[in-house]
């Protein structure tokens, strides 16, 4: 339930993999929503995050009246739901994102390009739930007001409509105290502890020996290397003391 979260993890660790299901999940449930997936580089882009994505979504979700356009960067899925690729490479990238409409977004790699990419991610925060379009079936509304005993929680503060769970993600690999995701969102950060904390700022560890899907002989690899190495791209520890 946190309202913006991190997934920090090193090599391996299925961190994009993860962020990539719950975009897909909360647009195959919420019909006409609409999701960001944003990288700092075009190319990585492409061969990486949307080569990760489209390896788990199935051609069936999108090849009965919806739509596939990878040079564009856009995918729409047969109940309507958007889901717009993005690179921060693009010159027009802020002046786009400026009017955008949106209900989630994921940024993947996000320690990358510092100086832009939180200029980018406090930009799209301030664009989400603009998408008033998306749909939330009757069925997901009643059973999750069922269970928590309260109104569904998600509305359009002009029109009242009820909204999809909005989505506020980003995956990083660690880096040093002196990142601004360190300062926003690592429980040893004071910035957290002060500030961010009770703005629903939650970071998620992903250490790679846990990944159950890392094969033995990619663990065993990984673990040959030196204590740096193993401390930043095995267990995932922020900062570098060396």
């Amino acid at each position: 339930n946190a309202r913006v979260s991190v997934i920090t993890g090193p090599l391996g660790s299925g961190k994009t993999w993860g962020a990539c299901r719950k975009v897909l999940m909360l647009s195959d449930l919420f019909p006409k929503n609409r999701i960001v997936i944003f990288r700092a580089v075009g190319r990585e882009l492409r061969q990486t995050t949307m080569m990760t994505f489209f390896k788990m979504c199935p051609p069936t979700l999108y090849q009965h009246g919806g739509r596939r356009n990878d040079q564009e960067g856009v995918l729409r899925l047969n109940n309507g739901s958007e889901i717009l690729f993005m690179h921060l490479e693009d010159p027009n990238i802020q002046g786009i994102l400026k009017g955008l409409e949106i209900n989630g977004f994921f940024g993947d790699q996000a320690e990358e390009d510092p100086e832009h990419m939180e200029d980018i991610f406090d930009l799209l925060l301030g664009r989400l739930g603009r998408w008033d379009v998306a749909e939330v079936p009757d069925r997901i509304r009643r059973y999750q007001e069922q269970k928590s005993g309260k109104p569904w929680a998600y509305t359009n503060p002009e029109t009242g409509k009820p909204l999809p769970p909005p989505l506020a993600l980003l995956a990083v690999n660690p880096d040093s105290e002196l990142h601004w995701i360190y300062r926003r969102f690592h429980p040893e950060s004071l910035e957290w502890q002060e500030k961010y904390r009770r703005l629903g700022y939650r970071m998620f560890h992903m250490p790679s020996l846990e990944n159950k899907f890392l094969s033995d002989i990619n663990k065993q690899q990984l673990l040959e290397h030196d204590e740096a190495f193993v401390r930043r791209y095995v267990r995932g520890e922020w900062g570098f003391p060396e």
